[in-house]
Protein backbone atom coordinates (compact mmCIF):
# COMPACT_ATOMS: atom_id res chain seq x y z
CA UNK A 1 0.00 0.00 0.00
CA UNK A 2 3.03 2.61 0.85
CA UNK A 3 4.15 1.98 -2.57
CA UNK A 4 1.16 3.00 -3.87
CA UNK A 5 0.48 6.03 -2.22
CA UNK A 6 3.57 6.83 -3.30
CA UNK A 7 3.00 6.37 -6.84
CA UNK A 8 -0.21 8.07 -6.74
CA UNK A 9 -1.75 5.16 -8.03
CA UNK A 10 -5.51 4.67 -7.04
CA UNK A 11 -7.51 1.27 -7.32
CA UNK A 12 -10.69 0.10 -5.91
CA UNK A 13 -9.49 -3.03 -4.82
CA UNK A 14 -13.57 -4.12 -3.80
CA UNK A 15 -13.53 -4.18 -7.60
CA UNK A 16 -10.81 -5.67 -8.34
CA UNK A 17 -11.58 -8.41 -5.90
CA UNK A 18 -15.34 -8.74 -6.73
CA UNK A 19 -14.52 -9.00 -10.56
CA UNK A 20 -11.73 -11.67 -9.97
CA UNK A 21 -13.40 -14.33 -7.32
CA UNK A 22 -16.89 -15.33 -6.98
CA UNK A 23 -19.54 -13.93 -4.57
CA UNK A 24 -19.82 -17.56 -3.29
CA UNK A 25 -15.76 -17.74 -2.72
CA UNK A 26 -15.93 -14.30 -0.81
CA UNK A 27 -18.42 -15.58 1.68
CA UNK A 28 -16.50 -18.93 1.74
CA UNK A 29 -13.84 -16.83 3.02
CA UNK A 30 -15.47 -14.91 5.20
CA UNK A 31 -16.65 -17.58 7.32
CA UNK A 32 -13.65 -19.90 7.18
CA UNK A 33 -12.52 -20.72 10.39
CA UNK A 34 -8.94 -21.63 10.66
CA UNK A 35 -7.60 -24.35 13.09
CA UNK A 36 -4.94 -23.10 15.77
CA UNK A 37 -1.55 -24.00 14.76
CA UNK A 38 -0.16 -26.99 16.52
CA UNK A 39 2.11 -25.95 19.24
CA UNK A 40 5.83 -26.96 17.74
CA UNK A 41 4.85 -24.01 15.09
CA UNK A 42 4.04 -21.67 17.66
CA UNK A 43 6.72 -18.74 17.59
CA UNK A 44 8.64 -18.22 21.17
CA UNK A 45 9.70 -15.01 19.70
CA UNK A 46 8.10 -11.94 21.74
CA UNK A 47 8.58 -9.36 20.07
CA UNK A 48 10.19 -8.19 16.91
CA UNK A 49 12.84 -6.11 18.10
CA UNK A 50 13.74 -9.52 19.17
CA UNK A 51 14.48 -11.07 15.42
CA UNK A 52 17.76 -10.92 13.46
CA UNK A 53 18.27 -8.78 11.16
CA UNK A 54 21.72 -9.88 9.93
CA UNK A 55 23.43 -13.58 9.60
CA UNK A 56 26.90 -12.68 10.70
CA UNK A 57 29.81 -15.55 9.41
CA UNK A 58 33.32 -15.38 11.09
CA UNK A 59 36.13 -17.27 10.45
CA UNK A 60 39.46 -16.40 12.28
CA UNK A 61 43.38 -18.18 11.74
CA UNK A 62 45.71 -17.38 14.37
CA UNK A 63 43.45 -14.61 15.77
CA UNK A 64 43.03 -12.89 12.07
CA UNK A 65 39.78 -12.65 10.93
CA UNK A 66 40.27 -14.25 7.78
CA UNK A 67 36.13 -14.28 6.94
CA UNK A 68 33.82 -11.83 8.13
CA UNK A 69 30.85 -12.20 5.68
CA UNK A 70 27.08 -10.07 6.96
CA UNK A 71 23.93 -11.83 5.21
CA UNK A 72 20.15 -11.17 5.38
CA UNK A 73 19.16 -12.96 9.01
CA UNK A 74 16.71 -15.39 6.55
CA UNK A 75 19.97 -16.63 4.79
CA UNK A 76 20.27 -19.20 7.99
CA UNK A 77 17.54 -21.29 6.32
CA UNK A 78 20.10 -21.98 3.38
CA UNK A 79 22.88 -22.73 6.23
CA UNK A 80 24.28 -25.92 5.50
CA UNK A 81 25.04 -24.76 1.85
CA UNK A 82 27.21 -21.64 3.07
CA UNK A 83 29.30 -24.02 5.13
CA UNK A 84 32.19 -25.48 3.61
CA UNK A 85 32.31 -28.80 3.02
CA UNK A 86 35.72 -29.75 5.52
CA UNK A 87 33.66 -27.66 8.47
CA UNK A 88 30.32 -29.51 7.65
CA UNK A 89 32.11 -32.48 7.81
CA UNK A 90 33.84 -32.01 11.13
CA UNK A 91 30.23 -30.64 12.45
CA UNK A 92 28.31 -34.07 11.24
CA UNK A 93 31.29 -36.18 13.01
CA UNK A 94 30.76 -33.82 16.29
CA UNK A 95 28.51 -35.87 19.04
CA UNK A 96 27.86 -32.18 20.81
CA UNK A 97 26.23 -30.25 17.99
CA UNK A 98 23.05 -31.60 15.90
CA UNK A 99 22.99 -29.20 13.03
CA UNK A 100 19.04 -30.33 12.39
CA UNK A 101 18.32 -29.69 15.71
CA UNK A 102 20.37 -26.08 15.64
CA UNK A 103 17.87 -25.61 12.40
CA UNK A 104 15.00 -26.41 14.07
CA UNK A 105 15.31 -24.74 17.22
CA UNK A 106 15.91 -21.74 14.81
CA UNK A 107 13.08 -21.94 13.16
CA UNK A 108 10.91 -21.82 15.76
CA UNK A 109 12.43 -18.73 17.46
CA UNK A 110 11.46 -16.65 14.53
CA UNK A 111 14.88 -16.58 13.37
CA UNK A 112 15.12 -14.20 16.61
CA UNK A 113 18.91 -13.45 17.40
CA UNK A 114 20.96 -16.15 18.47
CA UNK A 115 24.57 -17.97 18.52
CA UNK A 116 24.00 -20.54 15.99
CA UNK A 117 27.57 -21.99 16.73
CA UNK A 118 30.88 -21.60 17.66
CA UNK A 119 33.62 -23.98 17.98
CA UNK A 120 37.22 -23.65 17.68
CA UNK A 121 39.62 -26.54 16.09
CA UNK A 122 43.64 -25.99 16.41
CA UNK A 123 44.41 -22.15 15.32
CA UNK A 124 41.00 -21.81 13.29
CA UNK A 125 37.58 -20.10 15.27
CA UNK A 126 34.33 -20.47 13.47
CA UNK A 127 31.50 -18.71 14.36
CA UNK A 128 27.96 -17.77 13.75
CA UNK A 129 25.67 -15.86 14.72
CA UNK A 130 22.14 -14.03 14.00
CA UNK A 131 22.27 -10.32 15.59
Amino acid sequence: MQQLKLLKVSLSWSQILHAAVSKETLDKARTLQLPPLPQETALTTNSLSALAKKLRIEISHRGEKSVDVTLPAEMVLELESLIPEEVLIKLQNNPDFDLKLTMKNIIKSGIARQTVFSFAEHDKKYSIWLE
